[in-house]
């Protein structure tokens, strides 16, 4: 069987052109729209009907430089510095807003009850509402179930409430300002305005509580202490951790071992060459030992050996010359010969002791080697090992030196706090009392579009290129040359108005099945087969009918005798296919001979006994010398054994098949069992073609 194929250039990616890319997107263009349509109205159902709009409400709070930020200085100059280089002063004032008992007082004092929406006004209004009551339930059901499975804790109503204001309140800084600006974000309106208002004034009252206490410089005096105590405990722990592992620089201690062992790992490759090549010779010389052949020895140490294994080896190769040279003139059992014998033996003995002491030699050397480069390797797991616990002491004695260094910062706040105690001012101010947006916020519904068309193309594209990767039907003659490894006769295009219905194929499906009728011929004569079965890898791929015309052009065309023969249940008939032909074949009975002058092309119509190997070998033999070629219609090989057997009888095969219909794996699976039962595959016919792209595309994109 011959496997024709082009030939494709190595590569990792196969080469895609503009028209194949077209052809595809054509190809899947209604789920493509369909999935695009989907995704936009699901993205504008869900922003028109489900999202609700969000407001905000912002508020800005100044922090001045007061008397409990620094203690007053003798110098104009230096109050001047103070101010210009003070930087993040609204850190502090940031934890205060978004502390966990000011967002208690908040929700405690405030109802956050759902208010009772108005009746909606219109018809879409009424849709709106009744969409988010929906998504509501949803939702509600979605978060009992994961409750149900503990997949979700279960919060009170209070809790609900404060995670909630605690996700809608958002508190921000500049890195290098000292302004502090504070946003509710809440989906009903008027309400991020009150709620912003109250959480300021629960925490001014908060904050003065705070400022009051005269007993943070003894509790940060007591926080000093410890964590110097900690901080001393950690270095020492540190100290004495480097002087028992001898730890001083550890990055560079590593590198140091690192490049020792990879120049460890050099020296016992280089040695375990050396083995080897010690090894080798020592195999080739005892195997010249061991064959008789104790001259030949020599080469072992053609290129290895110190200088007296080559002396040994030279006085060897002269024993040998004169031992040879002795054979002509001497005999077997002469004197001189066995003394020459005796003399190459000892010094083949003493050439090997040499080569196995060297091969001793080299393999201790491998292993000090080794034991050197393991004795490395251990050192460094040991310092990498002693490197963790170093890491964790030297970031305790970071922890320890940080936590020393905020206490002793607000120890020093704090005294002076409780100097200024009587006469202290207040350094945060209200810079922008807290405003509600009238404007909604969010999305454009205009962008969510955009956004929306985009992620459909793009989903689209991932379904086109999954689809894609796992559709194996078989499309084009590529498919049947590359997959397939088939020839490919050639493709019949479908034409829904004739030809697939059952009439005489016109335009471009006639001028298609000329073509294959013509390859057909040339391959028939080439290959000298004058039966051929046509089959196809399942019902329904028009088999019949590409036969009955291709046997009318065969003859038409070719001028061929060419006889059809049509198997038991096939459906539809040959016979009535043919029928509708003109001129139509003659029909032959069953059992007559053929002559020596028939019809120019016939048809027989093979009965279930014919169709046995017995009776359908010698009935091809005698039509293969009555016609030129031999056309039989058979079902499906792998349906139907009849045609497995009429293949074996008639040794050729040709497969028809229609497009986007078998992935090429079963018809790959069918090719292996017609090729193992050795039958001749002449090719492949492509029928039922759909032409993917539209003909302005295709020549647009040529």
């Amino acid at each position: 069987m011959r496997f024709v194929g082009p030939e494709r250039e190595g590569g990792l990616l196969p080469a895609v052109s503009l028209a194949d890319l077209a052809e595809i997107v054509y190809r899947r263009r209604w789920g493509i729209i369909l999935i695009v349509l989907a995704s936009i109205i699901g993205t504008m159902g869900y922003v028109m009907l489900i999202r609700g709009d969000s407001y905000v409400a912002e508020a800005r709070l100044l922090v001045r430089l007061g008397q409990e930020q620094a203690p007053a200085p003798t110098t104009i100059a230096d109050r001047q510095m103070m101010v210009g280089g003070q930087a993040g002063l609204g850190s502090g004032e940031m934890e205060l807003l978004r502390s966990r008992d000011l967002i208690e007082r908040l929700v405690d004092k405030v109802d956050l009850t759902n208010k009772t929406r108005p009746p909606p006004s219109g018809l879409f209004g009424w849709i709106k509402e009744k969409a988010r009551d929906i998504w509501v339930d949803i939702r509600e059901g979605l978060d009992d179930l994961l409750i149900r499975i503990g997949l979700k804790p279960y919060l009170t109503p209070r809790e609900l409430a404060i995670e909630t204001v605690a996700r809608a309140l958002v508190v921000d800084s500049p890195p290098t300002s000292n302004v502090v600006i504070a946003r509710v974000v809440w989906p009903d309106r008027g309400v991020p305005g009150a709620l912003l208002q109250t959480l300021l004034d629960l925490y001014f009252a908060h904050r003065s509580t705070i400022y009051q206490g005269a007993t943070a410089a003894t509790f940060f005096r007591e926080r000093r202490q410890e964590t110097n105590l900690r901080l001393a405990a950690a270095e020492e722990a540190l100290a004495k951790f480097e002087r028992e592992h001898a730890i001083s620089s550890p990055d560079e201690q590593r590198n140091t071992l690192i490049k020792r062992l990879s120049e460890a790992e050099t020296g016992v490759d280089s040695a375990r060459v050396e083995r080897d090549q010690a090894e080798a010779a020592l195999r080739q010389f005892t195997q010249a030992r061991e064959s008789g052949e104790q001259e030949l020895a020599m080469f072992a140490v053609s290129s290895f050996g110190t200088a007296l294994q080559q002396t040994l080896a030279g006085q060897l190769a002269s024993a040998a010359a004169r031992w040879l040279s002795a054979q002509t003139t001497l005999g077997p059992q002469d004197q001189s010969m066995r003394r020459l014998r005796s003399e190459i033996s000892a010094i083949s003995g003493m050439l090997q002791q040499q080569i196995q002491a060297k091969v001793d030699e080299r393999r201790e050397a491998l292993t000090l080697r080794e034991t050197l480069r393991d004795d490395i390797a251990a050192e460094l797991r040991r310092l990498q090992d002693a490197m963790v616990q170093w890491h964790e002491l030297r970031r305790a004695v970071s922890s320890s030196a940080r936590a020393y260094e905020f206490n002793d910062n607000k120890l020093n706040e704090a005294m002076g706090i409780a100097a200024l105690e009587q006469a202290r001012i207040g350094n945060v101010v209200v810079a922008q009392q807290p405003s509600e947006q009238a404007l909604p916020l969010g999305v454009r519904k205009s962008s969510m579009l955009l956004l929306a068309v985009a992620g459909g193309f793009i989903l689209a594209g991932i379904w086109v290129t999954g689809s894609e990767f796992f559709d194996h039907r078989l499309r084009d003659l590529g498919g049947i040359e590359n997959h397939l490894h088939l020839r490919a006769l050639g493709l019949v295009p479908l034409d829904t108005r004739a030809f697939a219905k059952g009439g005489s194929p016109r335009g471009e499906t006639e001028s298609a099945l000329s073509r294959i009728a013509a390859t057909l011929g040339r391959t028939m004569a080439r290959d000298s087969g004058q039966a051929i079965v046509m089959t196809g890898g399942a019902f329904g791929e028009g088999v019949t009918t590409v036969t009955a015309h291709l046997a009318r052009h065969l003859v038409r065309m070719l001028g061929l005798r060419v006889l059809l023969m049509e198997m038991p249940g096939r459906a539809p008939a040959l016979s009535d296919v043919a029928a509708t032909l003109s001129p139509a074949p003659a029909p032959l009975p069953a059992g007559q001979a053929f002559g020596s002058t028939p019809p120019a092309w016939a048809i027989l119509k093979l009965s279930a006994d014919d169709a046995t190997p017995h009776r359908l070998e010698p009935l091809l033999r005698a039509a293969s010398l009555a016609f030129d070629v031999v056309l039989i219609d058979a079902p499906p090989v792998a349906t139907d054994v009849s045609a497995l057997l009429a293949a074996r009888a008639a040794g050729h095969v040709l497969l028809v098949c229609s497009a986007d219909r078998l992935p090429y794996d079963d018809l790959r699976r069918l090719c292996n069992e017609l090729t193992s039962e050795q039958i001749e595959i002449t090719g492949c016919v492509l029928n039922r073609y759909r032409r993917a792209l539209p003909v302005w595309l295709e020549k647009a994109l040529r």
